[in-house]
């Protein structure tokens, strides 16, 4: 038991470094729009109103965006204690702008370690480790999880609320007897604070509710109190998200139907406008329809993932033994991939970065590809020595060394408009002392 601890404890230490590694160089650079116009400012708000007691102010906007202005709101009181401690004196804008960003991307990384917690319970330690490796250092997710924006705050929080759910219900053996409450608990916490960062977190509703149901028909006849434990974790799980969002958003204290109804605004007017600045294959089109997200993913992924999901489909079609009491966590991690980009598509708005939710799910499923093709022995022995692990991930950082510089150099794309879900900004001077380059300096960045 102690040696499986010990192992535990290094896989941990070892995605955790992995993960912030890519994270938190280079924090002061680049400047992305939507930070420069938006969300620093926010922060700022938001803090203050918290501070004085006023919690209708802290309804800023319908994202609504409150966990990362709870993130952002942490890096400037931590500004604040340097400069007290006279650490820091009055400092430039781009150490503001690192410190800002400094809590999202370590609550990012952090959050990584622990998915691969809950995944090593449905697939077991091998596969969650690997799988974990390519969430720590796949270029698209590095590249947002480093800005203080909404996207990479919402993917993190949806990937942790349906892991929690896996784990809740199902082991490597297949479904549970019962429900577990504390991972439903957590699972209820994430989705909660996944709500309060982005509408689109509202999809967790469906997919939770999918896994609970095919946990219910997995042990309808197994289990003759199923029925009444399918009602008890589904109530267990929604309370805690309508508590953990009670408790993380002030302006649902004294504003609660203002609050829901900025939101559902948001989604209405901001979501159903089609971006004037879009583009598919080549040519302008606001709104590029149907094919944009099915072209638009596989461009951000890479090579191993996409070989990994025709592998994945491979090892269905032969039906490999190792797959077989898996293939329920592994179509529901599926379902949910595909209801998100299924979601987003119905939207008239669409950029990439909407998709990313959708990018851990798949890689996971890449993951459980290499385990099949694998056999059930040769990834689990291979994890279980620390010196193994260690020449494993080694091996694996080498190969994405490439992906990894990328990331830290290009946080966004070509064209930054079309991260920021606004028109290109004119050159000049941005708020804090930040420039901005014009269209044609947007590579730049």
């Amino acid at each position: 038991m102690d040696g499986a601890r010990t192992k535990t404890k290094t896989a941990f230490l070892l995605l955790l470094g992995v993960a912030l590694l890519p994270r938190i160089f280079t924090l002061d650079r680049p400047l992305t729009v939507d930070e420069a116009y938006f969300w620093q400012n926010r922060s700022a708000i938001f803090l203050a109103a918290v501070a004085s007691g006023r919690f209708a102010d802290t309804m800023i906007t319908g994202h609504p965006g409150v966990t990362t202005m709870w993130l952002g709101s942490a890096g400037l009181l931590l500004e604040q204690a340097l400069g007290a401690l006279g650490l820091l004196a009055a400092p430039a804008a781009p150490i503001h702008l690192a410190l800002l960003r400094l809590p999202l991307a370590c609550a990012n990384a952090l959050a990584i370690p622990i998915g691969y917690l809950l995944l090593r319970r449905v697939l077991g330690a091998g596969v969650a480790l690997l799988a974990a490796l390519l969430w720590a250092t796949d270029p698209f997710l590095v590249a947002h999880s480093r800005l203080i924006h909404v996207d990479a705050v919402l993917t993190t929080l949806m990937l942790l609320a349906t892991l929690a759910l896996l784990a809740a219900c199902f082991d490597e053996e297949g479904p549970r007897e019962r429900p577990g409450a504390r991972r439903l608990l957590l699972a209820g916490a994430v989705t909660g604070l996944a709500l309060l960062t982005k509408a689109p977190a509202v999809l967790l509703l469906p997919i939770g509710a999918l896994i609970l149901v095919v946990w219910f028909w997995r042990r309808r006849g197994a289990a003759p109190l199923a029925p009444r434990a399918l009602v008890a974790a589904a109530a267990l799980w929604g309370a805690a998200a309508l508590l953990a969002a009670f408790i993380a958003w002030p302006a649902l204290w004294v504003a609660p139907l203002r609050a829901v109804d900025s939101v559902v605004n948001e989604v209405i007017v901001n979501g159903g406008t089609e971006h004037p600045h879009n583009f598919l294959l080549g040519s302008p089109d606001r709104d590029p329809g149907v094919l944009f997200y099915l072209v638009a993913l596989p461009a951000r992924t890479t090579p191993w993932a996409a070989l990994g999901l025709l592998g994945l489909a491979a090892a269905a079609w032969r039906r490999w033994t190792w797959l077989r009491p898996r293939i329920a966590p592994l179509l529901l991690l599926a379902c949910a991939a595909l209801l998100v980009v299924l979601a987003l598509t119905a939207e008239p708005k669409k950029f990439d970065r909407y998709a990313l939710p959708a990018v851990p799910l798949i890689l996971i499923l890449r993951r459980r590809r290499q385990r099949a093709q694998g056999g059930p022995g040769r990834l689990g022995r291979g994890a279980g020595s620390r010196g193994r692990l260690a020449e494993c991930a080694a091996r694996y950082l080498g190969r994405r060394r490439g992906d990894l510089v990328a990331a830290q150099h290009s946080a966004i794309p070509a064209r930054d408009s079309h991260l920021a879900g606004r028109d290109q900004a004119a050159p000049g001077r941005l708020p804090g002392g930040l420039h901005l380059p014009g269209p044609d300096r947007s590579q730049d960045l």
